[in-house]
Formats: C-alpha cells, sequence, structure tokens
C-alpha cells in the first residue's frame, strides 16, 4: 500500500528523471486511471448516495423528525404488528449495504497490489488517483453504518463488516500519510495549470516517499495544527483529500460507537443481557433528567407537615406515567440527534464525492491533454478506452483471431 517504500529500495525499477524517458513514452494505467474504472468507482458511490438520501428522509418522516408532518409512527405509539414483508426503505438499505460490500474487495485490491507488487512501480499520478478512489471507498462505507438500520442483524456478519472496513480506512491512511514524507521535494498533488506541458507527477511515487511509516507523524502533524489539516489539507505537505480523511474517519468512530449502542437496544431475548443494560439505562436517564427538576420543585413549593395527617405519598401509577412522560421525550431528542448526525454523514459524503470526483477527473484531463501518455496501436490514450476494462487492446484482436 506504498508503506515502507522509497527509492532506496526501489533504485532498479522506479523512474528518477524525466529525462528517461520522451513526451509520448509515459505509459498509462488504464487498470487505475482507465475511464471505465473511474466512472465505475464513482457510479457506486453516487448511486450509493442517492439511496441514502432518500433511507434518511424516509426514516425522519416515519418518526415524525420533519416538522409539520404527521405521517408515521410517532415517539410512544404502539408499535404495528411485525410482518415478514420488507418495506422500501429496508429494500434502499440491502441495496447501499451491498454497494458498501463490493467496495470492500476492490479497495483491498487495490491495497495488496500496491503493497506487493506495484509499490515501486506506480508513478505518482497513478498514486494520486488510487488515493482518491479509496477516498470514495471510504465515503460509501460511511453511508451504509450511518444509514442502515439492521446493520447487527447477524452480530457476526455485522462484526466482520466492521473489521474490514476499519482495515480498509486503515489502509487508507496509510495511502494519503505516505505523501507526507519529509523529503526536499514533497509529493506532487497539485493538477498542473493549464500549458504546463512537465511535471514531477510522472515520476515514480517511491521518489517522494520514505522508508518509515508516516501515519502517526502525519496523525501528530494533524492534531497540532486543525486549521491547515482540516481547512488546507496540509498536515505539512499538502494532502490531496487528507482533510475528508480525517472527517470521515471522526464521523465513522462516532457510528461505530452509535451501531454498538442500537445493537444492545434492540436485544431481542425478554429478559437477557441486553435487555437488562436498556432497562438499567433509562433508568439513569430517567434520574438524571428528572433530578434536577423535583430537586428545583421540593425547594420551590414546601409541603407543610400536619400533626394529624401523614404526609402525602405519590402514587405508583402517577410515577410510572411521569417517567413514561420522560422517557419519551428522551427518545424524541434521540430521534432528532440521530436525524442530524445522518444529515452529516449525507453532507460529509457529498463533499468527499464531488471534490474527489472532480480532482481525479481534472488530474485525468491535464496528462492527457499534456503529450505525456503513450497510445495505443490505434493512436488513442488506452485510459479513455471504455471497451477495454483495463486491459491491452492486443486482447480483442487476439480474440478476432480465433473468430
Amino acid at each position: 500500500m506504498g508503506a515502507y517504500v522509497s527509492l532506496e529500495v526501489c533504485k532498479e525499477t522506479t523512474l528518477a528523471a524525466l529525462g528517461g524517458i520522451k513526451k509520448g513514452e509515459f505509459e498509462g494505467d488504464p487498470d487505475i486511471a482507465g475511464i471505465g474504472i473511474f466512472a465505475s468507482f464513482l457510479a457506486v458511490t453516487s448511486f450509493a448516495l442517492c439511496l441514502s438520501c432518500v433511507i434518511v428522509m424516509l426514516n425522519m418522516l416515519k418518526h415524525r423528525v420533519v416538522p409539520f408532518c404527521c405521517w408515521g409512527q410517532g415517539i410512544g405509539e404502539p408499535a404495528k404488528k411485525h410482518v415478514t414483508k420488507p418495506t422500501f426503505s429496508e429494500i434502499l438499505q440491502a441495496m447501499v449495504l451491498s454497494c458498501s460490500d463490493a467496495q470492500i474487495f476492490t479497495g483491498a485490491a487495490y491495497a495488496v497490489t500496491l503493497r506487493f507488487f506495484a509499490g515501486c512501480l506506480i508513478s505518482a499520478y497513478h498514486y494520486n488517483i488510487v488515493a482518491n478512489m479509496m477516498l470514495l471507498t471510504c465515503a460509501t462505507h460511511l453511508m451504509a453504518i450511518s444509514v442502515v438500520r439492521n446493520y447487527w442483524e447477524s452480530p457476526w456478519l455485522g462484526g466482520l463488516r466492521v473489521i474490514c472496513k476499519t482495515g480498509i480506512f486503515l489502509v487508507t491512511g496509510l495511502l494519503l500519510a505516505n505523501q507526507n514524507a519529509s523529503l526536499e521535494d514533497a509529493f506532487p498533488t497539485e493538477i498542473p495549470k493549464p500549458g504546463t506541458q512537465n511535471s514531477l507527477l510522472f515520476l515514480g511515487a517511491a521518489c517522494f516517499q520514505s522508508q518509515s511509516p508516516q501515519l502517526q507523524h502525519t496523525l501528530d502533524e494533524s492534531f497540532r495544527d486543525l486549521k491547515g489539516s482540516i481547512v488546507l489539507s496540509s498536515p505539512g505537505n499538502h494532502i490531496e483529500g487528507w482533510n475528508k480523511f480525517l472527517v470521515i474517519l471522526l464521523w465513522y468512530s462516532a457510528a461505530i460507537a452509535m451501531e454498538i449502542a442500537m445493537f444492545i437496544r434492540r436485544g431481542k431475548a425478554r429478559n437477557g443481557r441486553r435487555a437488562r443494560i436498556v432497562k438499567r439505562f433509562w433508568t439513569i436517564a430517567v434520574k438524571l433528567v428528572k433530578g434536577p427538576f423535583e430537586k428545583f420543585s421540593r425547594k420551590s413549593t414546601p409541603i407543610e407537615a400536619s400533626p394529624i395527617a401523614p404526609p402525602p405519598r405519590a402514587s405508583t401509577q402517577g410515577r410510572k406515567s411521569t417517567d413514561e412522560r420522560t422517557i419519551r421525550g428522551i427518545k424524541r431528542v434521540g430521534q432528532y440527534t440521530l436525524a442530524v448526525y445522518s444529515l452529516g454523514s449525507i453532507a460529509i459524503c457529498v463533499w468527499t464525492v464531488v471534490e474527489s470526483g472532480m480532482y481525479m477527473a481534472k488530474l485525468r484531463l491535464w496528462v492527457q491533454r499534456s503529450g505525456w501518455l503513450a497510445l495505443n496501436d490505434q493512436g488513442l490514450n488506452p485510459e479513455n478506452d471504455p471497451t477495454s476494462f483495463g486491459q491491452r487492446n492486443e486482447e480483442p484482436q487476439r480474440w478476432q483471431e480465433y473468430a
């Protein structure tokens, strides 16, 4: 994944000077920057984003979070009878989960390829493409864990998903942090201005990396300078997408905590461990909410004790109804909090998809117009051939020989 790769390690396979190649001889890589690969990554993430927007709106309508809405089931109303037929929202959630699961394998494929096979061969240009594609993958995973309500329907499968997706986040962090090596020449991430013919983007990525991992160092620099990291995406060197990665990572951590809480709340055993945890939680929550109000009411309206009649005692039924109203109020606040959280996830994903997609599109366009890419036998840019599926153009000719 680019970790522990440097110019010293890759002396025999990494291009260290543009004098080694001429214009029109730089080999493109349709498996990374091909129009089909780029479009498929962007399409899957955009499709999951659109579905997530619909899911969030349906959930807000269902729980009457939308102002002036009376449709759906309100807080505290009796739940409908259990039905086996999936709802429209559940179908959409399954589709979002499928998009996320599919990108687990594509992201893992890129990680394994860069770590064990192409770490010394990949150019800085293709490295930037891979890093931003991994960001799109992280955005898809964030949407899945944020909007899918039955994520923990199968605890073992949900746990496996969390482990795999956390690994994808770690790989993405390593890819981005390796662009922050403290070397004389910073990793080229900026798109050159129109008309510029030469760029360090065509050099090997290992020319700008260090043999030591940079993730911890980059995270430390990011927390020391949050403005430079979040606003400028520059924890040291300018890393395209580092600010998005930090925000997604923080939101993803909150999502895991929230999903664990939902998993506990949905304990099916009537008197099981999770049910007892939920009951204990509501007991503590009611005391925390009602405690200050009860103290204030006792101080403001003191009860005069009578020497004959015993002090009045609150009825158990009245106390129970008061507790139920308090729980309904807490649930209402929870639903609004969940709605704000879901809308925040959507906003982060929109930001990532738009900016990363535009960055990759502009970077590909500049490389295409620079004149450095080698053309295929038909005189075309192999990275712009949507019919090749990322393969060499000699393959169709070979099949034609057998036809």
